[in-house]
């Protein structure tokens, strides 16, 4: 997704590339197949107790930098010789089916990519947790979270650094099938309380090379459920810090910081009830945050998206951006300083029918829009309708408070106006 410096206008007429480049449209090759280590693994109640696993890796090292609560085998599980072989073979990979079931497994200070995933290989098993100690985590390739695993940092002194030239995201929780199956869906995942360094200036392209659909994002969220993003901070990605795409739903983003972003700080497409809340949105490259090719209820609130929007495409994005959108609302949040309008609201581009596309149904409560380089709303077409305004204070920016192209789409209730043009709320 190499973009051209286009004005900001042009994003309109290019949604429907970024709804090819997020697998929003028909395949385009049928015979596409999951990336490695991104099925889903059943989950059942065992007892457990303390051992420490010193299993061989897939290079054949020893395995020192895991270690962990483990499953007590009920007879049921394949039993692997001390080497990691099954019955003195002479290969040295276990597959997810023959590892050691873990309910928690930590992670050594300075463990590698593969180190990492052995671990949550092992708590996939029936679902667990995967410690991370403070420290930087060089990453050489994508790391998958299948069901119920949850990967819990020590704080922001823990940073998951992507490698020079991967070109694939940090973390992925879901399907890199352009058209994910319905009946392999990822659920119940959390990550929480880390860091993501995306090593933007060390990346070639925006998305992977082999699944254009799939951003080199800080996390990608694809065709998942139930999926809880808390305490993260992500800067430097050459793409979105966040991306929720593919019909995900259920997918809460709590105190999460994207900042530094060459693209939007978080990207929603074709998915629903998104919450994003108490979350920080600042100085990235294109909108703050963009509902995009069908999103539907869905909520931000308490959050800052501020200073965004002066690079991608030429400049002049805006805070928020909400194209075929329905029924999501905005409320107690600061949307201030971005480089184009604060709030848009427009068609899908390039949609055969307007009135069904057109972002509409949408609220906006008890929010700060000030300081903007153009409007706090633009309105762009006459399709979006029944759009809410309540107690807003617009103050200052640039070029007035709304740009609508006919009366009715916004109702403006109460709030503050301040600067040029307030005593123009609709066009002519």
């Amino acid at each position: 997704m190499n973009f051209p410096n286009f004005d900001w206008t042009t994003r309109i007429t290019l949604t429907l590339a970024l709804a090819l480049a997020a697998g929003c449209a028909p395949a385009m090759d049928d015979n596409t197949s999951d990336v490695d280590g991104l099925a889903t693994a059943a989950h059942t109640e065992e007892n457990t107790k303390d051992v420490l696993i010193e299993e061989s890796t897939k290079d054949g090292r020893t395995d020192e930098n895991i270690k962990g609560d483990a499953h007590e085998n009920d007879g049921t599980e394949e039993i692997v010789d001390e080497d990691g072989a099954e019955d003195g073979a002479e290969d040295h990979t276990a597959p997810p089916a023959q590892l050691e079931a873990l309910e928690s497994c930590d992670v050594e200070p300075g463990a590698s990519s593969q180190d990492i995933a052995q671990c949550v290989a092992r708590v996939a098993i029936r679902g667990g947790t995967v410690n991370l100690p403070a420290g930087e985590f060089i990453l050489s390739e994508t790391l998958a979270l299948p069901s119920g695993v949850e990967l819990a940092g020590s704080g922001p002194q823990t940073v998951l650094s992507l490698d020079a030239g991967v070109d694939a995201p940090v973390l992925a929780i879901g399907s890199f099938e352009n058209q994910p199956n319905a009946n392999e869906i990822v659920s119940s995942v959390s990550v929480h309380s880390l860091s993501i360094f995306g090593n933007r200036e060390e990346q070639n392209m925006e998305s992977m090379d082999d699944a254009a659909w799939v951003p080199v994002a800080g996390i990608v969220v694809r065709a998942a459920q139930d999926v809880s993003i808390r305490g993260v901070t992500i800067s430097d990605t050459i793409s979105s810090g966040v991306m929720v795409d593919a019909g995900s739903e259920r997918v809460s983003i709590d105190s999460v910081e994207v900042y530094d972003s060459s693209f939007d700080g978080i990207t929603v497409q074709d998915s629903s009830e998104v919450i994003i809340s108490k979350s920080t949105l600042q100085d990235n490259g294109a909108a703050g945050i963009s509902f995009d090719w069908g999103v539907e209820d869905s909520e931000v609130v308490d959050s800052v998206i501020s200073a965004n929007g002066y690079t991608w495409g030429g400049g002049e994005n805006p805070g928020i951006y909400m194209a075929m959108t329905t029924n999501t609302t905005v409320s107690d949040s600061q949307i201030s300083e971005n480089d184009g309008n604060g709030v848009v609201l427009t068609n899908q581009g390039m949609a055969n029918d307007p009135s069904k596309t057109c972002s509409s149904e949408n609220a906006f409560a008890k929010n700060t829009i000030n300081s903007n380089g153009q409007f706090a709303f633009s309105i762009t077409h006459s399709a979006c309708s029944d759009n809410r305004s309540v107690d807003n204070a617009l103050r200052d920016n640039a070029w007035g408070p709304v740009f609508e192209p006919s009366c009715g789409q916004l109702e403006m209730v109460g709030g503050t106006c301040a600067g040029p043009g307030c005593e123009v709320t609709c066009a002519d």
